[in-house]
C-alpha cells in the first residue's frame, strides 16, 4: 500500500500521486517512519476503541456531547444492515470509539450519561402523557 502524507489517505501500489493533494505518495514503511518522527501511532495500532454504542443517531450525539465537555475526542461509527439483515434483525446502532488512553473515563461517562439520559426520556414521557389526558378532559365535547 502506498500512503499521502498530506491527507494520510491510503493508495494501491503503483499509485505515485495524490489525487487529491498532488502530493507524491509513501510506501507503508517510508509513511510509518515519517509518522513515528512525528509522535504519532505506527499505522497498524488502533488510535480508537469502542466505549460504548447509542441506539440512535441522536442519541450519539448527546452521548459525543458528553465525551467532548470532558476533552474526549470521539467518533462515531454507524452499524449500517442491510435490508435483509434490518428486516429480521433491527438493531440499528452507533458505536462510540474514543482513545485507548481515555477508555475507561468515557466509559463511566457514558454510563452517567446515559442513566440522566433516560431519567429525563422517562419524565417527558410521563409529562406528555399527563399532558395528553389533560387534554382530552379540557376538549369541548360536540353533540
Amino acid at each position: 500500500m502506498r500512503y499521502c502524507p498530506s491527507c494520510e489517505e491510503e493508495y494501491r501500489d503503483g499509485v505515485a500521486e495524490c489525487p487529491e493533494c498532488r502530493t507524491s505518495t509513501l510506501t507503508e514503511s517510508e509513511f510509518a517512519q515519517r509518522m513515528e518522527a512525528a509522535g504519532r501511532r505506527p499505522l497498524d495500532e488502533p488510535a480508537f476503541v469502542i466505549a460504548g454504542q447509542a441506539d440512535n443517531a441522536f442519541q450519539a450525539d448527546l452521548l459525543a456531547a458528553e465525551l467532548g465537555a470532558a476533552d474526549i475526542p470521539v467518533i462515531l461509527h454507524a452499524n449500517r444492515r442491510g435490508p435483509l439483515e434490518t428486516a429480521t434483525e433491527p438493531s440499528n446502532y452507533v458505536a462510540l470509539r474514543v482513545p485507548a488512553e481515555h477508555l475507561i473515563h468515557a466509559r463511566e461517562l457514558l454510563a452517567a450519561a446515559k442513566e440522566r439520559l433516560f431519567a429525563e426520556e422517562s419524565e417527558a414521557e410521563k409529562a406528555a402523557e399527563e399532558e395528553e389526558l389533560a387534554s382530552e378532559g379540557a376538549a369541548p365535547r360536540t353533540s
